[in-house]
This record gives structure tokens, C-alpha cells and sequence, in this order.
């Protein structure tokens, strides 16, 4: 049994304004700020992707962050609709922020093939 101590606390905004809202996530052994802005960030593309049923996945691979969408309710799994990329970037800010968008049309694009498809079954 390990009796270090973890690299950092969960990333977690803070309710208190008078608190840093920046928090600490581990990426390859050691710690990165968290911004306010990239909460927000996340938050919106979190939030966003809930709207279409899809799940979210923030990747460090290095260079950066790779940000990745996952199918999350069964009408995605009945069609067997494949997960994939939504953005890149040094910045874990601006690899949420890049994503947004392509979530969003991807969501809307999934949504009107979803009712095209349930039109020829009925």
C-alpha cells in the first residue's frame, strides 16, 4: 500500500467567489493549472453535449489536449454511430472552446438523420 500522497485534488470549480477557481489536474506525472475560462469552456461543451446524448472525453497526449466526443444513449448505439475527434490543441481552453462547434453540428446532424430514420421505419 502507496502511502504517497495524490498529485492533486479533483478538478472541481469552486462555489466560494472569493476562492481560485483555477484547479489542478495531473497530465504525464505532473500538474496543470486549470483556468477559469477552460472550466467554462468545458462546462459549455459538457453541457452541450448532453443536449444530444453524447459523452466527452479530454485527452493530455503530450503535445496538448485531444477532446473527443462518445456515443452515450441507446438511439447512438442502435445506429452504431462511431466515436471521433472534435478538437486538438496545446491549450485545454482551446481545445473545449474549438469543440464546441463541431459537437453542435455533429448533434444536429445526428438529431436529423435519427428522425430521417425513424420516417422510413414508421
Amino acid at each position: 500500500m502507496s502511502t504517497a500522497k495524490p498529485l492533486t485534488e479533483p478538478a472541481i470549480a469552486s462555489q466560494d467567489s472569493g476562492a481560485d477557481d483555477s484547479e489542478r489536474v495531473p497530465t504525464d506525472g505532473s500538474a496543470e493549472m486549470i483556468d477559469p475560462e477552460a472550466l467554462q469552456a468545458i462546462g459549455e461543451l459538457l453541457q452541450a453535449a448532453s443536449q444530444y446524448g453524447l459523452g466527452v472525453a479530454f485527452e493530455p497526449d503530450g503535445e496538448g489536449w485531444k477532446v473527443s466526443y462518445i456515443p452515450g444513449t441507446p438511439v447512438w448505439e442502435e445506429y452504431e454511430l462511431p466515436s471521433g475527434e472534435l478538437s486538438n490543441a496545446y491549450d485545454l481552453h482551446i481545445a473545449a472552446a474549438a469543440a464546441l462547434k463541431p459537437l453542435v453540428e455533429l448533434g444536429e446532424q445526428a438529431a436529423n438523420y435519427f428522425a430521417e430514420q425513424d420516417q422510413k421505419r414508421a
